[in-house]
């Protein structure tokens, strides 16, 4: 199953295609500076670039890790770590990119639209912090979040959104808490990469 976070985070469970909105009761913590990611385009090894061509960007991912174009609910590109040991269990580590039209709306007040569609749905989502950051030599925001569901468990995301013209860029990171630790410094390491025209 692939989860999409009110239109902005995904993970996946299983090996099947399907998509579903995750768990969200949207509760804010106190607004606390996130960490921003650099301007500039960095290098980093053993990775091929996406090359989101009329989406306007352009990001690395792992060369091993796989990629999913979803168009539904806006343009969406999921790059999802192998399953361990082949076998599709738990949550695969993962981050996503969408690209949606910007509303007339700051990016901080999107994030709450989404928080509530999510809410609506019953279902659980904790925002940790909130805070500015540099996303793609712009201003943007960065959020650290929890989700619950009874099929995955918990999942912890790190997510950035910035909004460059008449589109709006929210990129997401998922994995379990047991993998958080390792993963998250290689996401940033990517998020370094992203380039939008």
């Amino acid at each position: 199953m692939l989860w999409a976070l009110g239109g902005c985070g995904s993970s996946e469970r299983s090996e099947r295609a399907t998509t579903s909105t995750p768990s969200s009761k949207a509760t804010a913590a106190p607004q606390t500076a996130a960490p921003a990611t650099a301007a500039a385009p960095a290098k980093v090894g053993g990775t091929k670039v996406y090359d989101g061509g009329a989406r306007g960007y352009s990001i690395a991912y792992p060369e091993s890790w796989e990629v999913r174009e979803i168009v539904k609910g806006g343009a969406r590109v999921a790059f999802l770590a192998p399953a361990p040991d082949g076998a599709p269990t738990g949550v695969r580590e993962n981050y996503n990119v969408l690209v949606e039209p910007a509303p007339p709306t700051p990016v901080a007040t999107w994030l709450g639209l989404q928080d509530s569609a999510v809410a609506r749905e019953g279902r659980e989502l904790r925002v940790v912090e909130t805070g500015d950051a540099t996303v793609a030599g712009r201003p943007g925001a960065a959020r650290l979040l929890e989700a619950r569901s009874e099929q995955s468990g918990v999942v912890r995301m790190r997510q950035y959104a910035v909004a460059v013209e008449d589109r709006i860029f929210a990129i997401t990171y998922t994995t379990e808490p047991e993998t958080w630790a390792a993963g998250l410094p290689r996401f940033e390491e990517l998020m370094r990469t992203l380039q939008i025209r």
